[in-house]
């Protein structure tokens, strides 16, 4: 495995070499994740996961749709034991 030494800046910035950041898909913004390894630190690309949010209006609509949110009383119950 190729090594390569970098300068650490005053902020604790490195620089990771450009063969590396296009080996592993590292742009300028990405995310990366610094871990604390016993033979010292390791700095990997993060994976992030866009994350959905919905208003109570949407979320509403979501679940007025799901069958399995349907209430069941005794008279669906026996209306479906009897068409099966």
């Amino acid at each position: 495995m190729p090594q390569s030494t970098s300068r650490v800046g005053k902020r604790g910035t490195a620089i990771i070499p450009a063969a590396l950041r296009r080996r592993f898909g590292i742009e300028e913004g990405s995310l990366v994740i610094a871990e604390d390894r016993e033979e010292g630190i390791l700095i990997r690309p993060a994976v992030a996961v866009p994350l959905e949010s919905y208003t109570p209006k949407r979320r509403a609509e979501f679940f007025s749709r799901a069958p399995w949110m349907k209430r069941t009383t005794p008279a669906s119950k026996q209306r479906s034991a009897r068409w099966g």
